[in-house]
């Protein structure tokens, strides 16, 4: 009788086992940095704050492309897809993704290879992100988004995010990107929000619908009102282009509750 509880014991044990290893495999996690002064001879207890990003996937984050179809629109192509909680955070959070461990063909490093970056909201996709991979260089890449290199997640929230890859036809000839291949894993890393550098941008120009005053013949406001968002509905969108030290051009977009005004010509 013993024996059999013994064996029961080692039964439940090791299904324990199998269950969580499971589930280990299908989430990552994204570790906040943590930084903590104690002074000397201080008797007061020592309290940390600290957080974990959840990420889980919906499939999988490895990303194993061969001889892509030529596509006039994202959509038609397939997507990854995770999910970003941070209801385990005591802080709110800016998140990276990136592409790590890339082995891919030399002619997909090109404008012709895309990505596109959507948050979904109740079932409907906004898109805050794309662009190429002309830059991509060594086995890793960076995506850029809308808001820059980061992304931001408040506390207690959870976000769905899909990101597609896909060739964009040019309707030229486009014969080297046969028999291409694009393999990859993606990767989360996050921050406390408040540990992020803010970037300033001293060299660009800021591009806008611009509404013209006949009777004082000056601009009198900036933006474009946006429509149709859930995110960023009835804010104005107003696009600065920088100048980066290497001469590329960036744009950055930013959501205004109201448009920038002219007040007696500034």
């Amino acid at each position: 009788m013993e024996n059999t509880i013994k064996k029961q014991r080692l039964f439940f044990i090791a299904l324990i086992g199998i269950v969580v290893i499971s589930l280990s495999l299908m989430t990552t996690f994204a570790f906040q940095t943590l930084s903590v002064e104690v002074k000397k001879n201080s008797s007061e207890n020592l309290k940390v704050k600290a957080g974990v990003l959840d990420v889980s996937f919906n499939v999988t984050r490895k990303v194993n492309l061969n001889n892509m179809p030529l596509l006039n629109d994202y959509r038609l192509s397939n997507y990854m897809e995770f999910t970003v909680d941070n209801t385990n955070s005591s802080e709110d959070v800016k998140y990276m993704i990136k592409l790590i461990d890339i082995d891919c063909s030399d002619s997909l490093k090109s404008e012709d290879f895309n990505y596109t970056i959507v948050k979904v909201v109740d079932d409907i996709e906004y898109e805050i992100g794309s662009g190429n991979f002309s830059q991509l260089s060594g086995n890793e890449f960076n995506f850029e988004t809308n808001f820059g290199e980061y992304l931001y997640i408040k506390k207690e929230e959870k976000q769905v995010i899909r990101v597609y890859l896909w060739l964009k036809d040019s309707n030229s000839n486009q014969s080297n990107l046969e028999n291409t291949h694009f393999k990859g894993l993606l990767e989360i890393n996050s921050y406390f929000a408040k540990d992020i550098t803010v970037k300033t941008i001293a060299d660009f120009k800021i591009n806008g619908v611009s509404k013209y005053d006949d009777n004082t013949k000056e601009f009198s406001f900036l933006g474009n009102l946006v429509n149709n968002d859930a995110i960023n509905e009835g804010k104005y969108k107003i696009d600065i282009v920088s100048k980066e030290e290497d001469n590329e051009q960036l744009v950055y977009s930013l959501y205004l509750n109201n448009p920038l005004r002219c007040v007696n010509s500034v």
